[in-house]
């Protein structure tokens, strides 16, 4: 069962009784804020929870009871909005508690350390600062392997969320989720740093397999109802009967205009004599692929070995054809629980729908967990988002 608190700015703990959440959706993204949304109802004489979620100041903490009855938290973050949809009746969108760096200015400072050690800096330097205490502990993380010359200058109006993300976006720099731990009487925001989060084994099956014999006449289609907040559309989804597997639908999506076969990349020095390196995927052009070319600039590099480690890093990113995929499951089989955000997962896809080798198989990674809560208290849905693989056909 999922339980909805209030909580505040300030503190993790609960400050209101539960909250009538109905319509409950969350995710757990990697390296981007999650968001949670839901709607509930005023109820005559038992509106005593509704003045805990209005403004900036408010939040919630969604837990989770488990079949020994302890609750467990699992998501945590601020109030974004709500908007009054009916009669006594509210929707409200929340995100992460990191996304509220952006309500504070970036310490200006210059930093030549670890890039996890800026980011820890960074994070406790706002929150040291009266008012901007988000009580997300930053304790835990080691160190990283990444180090970037980062400066906020005094001229910058950069809030501390973009000064944040842009530690995380250099070359070499850390993987970042925030989240939320300890019991329910004690609950602790987290931030969680590192190389490469997750878990590097998968241990986690994602199977699909599709029956694709004919049908007999007259039999009706199997339909499987999808809740319209994962895949908003029209109503139950007619699908071929599934033999097995835990996943109950399966979706994909390919992105010709992200590819490239060759990468210019270029680094600094004055105008006209900047450095340059250029990577090619010969294969690729040798099979045909045309000569698409993508120019990058990195205007903080002189160093042409590092300019064409980036160039490199860059077209293998975007050498071959981007696919992704969303895989829904249902209740506990996988454990999504046990899955932490940019764990190593194995998809089989057994399915002649995108007329390739069949079945599709990949090792990749989680970038993202939606779960959908069902109001008639049935089984979670969940959406596995798995990282771009780049596909040559």
């Amino acid at each position: 069962m999922f339980e909805v608190y209030a909580t505040r700015y300030d503190s993790a703990g609960i400050i209101a009784h539960l909250i009538p959440a109905r319509s409950l959706v969350f995710s757990m993204p990697l390296s981007a804020h999650g968001e949670a949304s839901f709607s509930a109802t005023v109820e005559p004489g038992r509106s005593s929870w509704r003045s805990s979620l209005s403004g900036p100041r408010s939040g919630i903490l969604i837990a989770e009871t488990q079949g020994s009855g302890t609750a467990v938290p699992l998501w945590a973050g601020r109030l974004k909005s709500e908007q009054e949809q009916g009669a006594r009746s509210f929707g409200f969108t929340c995100s992460e508690w990191g996304s509220a760096f952006s309500w504070f200015p970036a310490p200006v400072d210059v930093w030549d350390t670890l890039d996890t050690d800026t980011y820890v800096d960074i994070v406790n330097r706002v929150q040291a600062v009266p008012g901007q205490n988000l009580a997300i502990d930053t304790g835990g993380n080691a160190p990283g392997a990444g180090r970037t010359r980062f400066e906020v200058a005094a001229s910058e109006a950069k809030d501390a969320e973009a000064a944040l993300r842009d530690v995380g976006q250099a070359y070499g720099g850390p993987e970042w989720y925030y989240t939320v731990g300890g019991r329910l009487d004690a609950p602790r925001r987290q931030l969680i740093l590192g190389d490469q989060l997750g878990l590097r084994e998968p241990k986690t099956v994602l199977e699909y397999v599709e029956d694709t014999v004919e049908r007999q006449q007259g039999q009706a289609p199997p339909q499987i109802a999808l809740l319209s907040s994962l895949f908003p559309g029209e109503g139950p989804q007619s699908v071929p009967a599934r033999r097995g597997g835990n996943v109950i639908d399966c979706r994909r999506t390919q992105d010709s205009d992200a590819a490239c076969t060759v990468v210019v990349a270029v680094g600094g020095g004055p105008e006209g004599a900047q450095i340059r390196a250029t990577a090619v995927a010969g294969t690729l052009i040798d099979q045909g692929w045309p000569r698409i070319t993508r120019t990058v600039s990195f205007p903080e590099v002189y160093d042409v070995n590092v300019l064409q480690a980036k160039a490199n890093a860059e077209l293998q990113a975007s050498a071959g054809l981007l696919t992704g995929y969303s895989l829904v499951t249902q209740g506990s089989e996988p454990n999504w629980r046990q899955v932490p955000r940019g764990s190593m997962v194995r998809a089989e896809l057994d399915t002649d729908v995108y007329a390739g080798r069949r079945p599709y198989q990949a090792v990749t990674r989680v970038q993202n967990i939606t779960v959908a809560v069902p109001d008639d208290g049935g089984k979670e849905q969940v959406r596995w988002d798995l990282a771009e693989i780049l596909e040559v056909n």
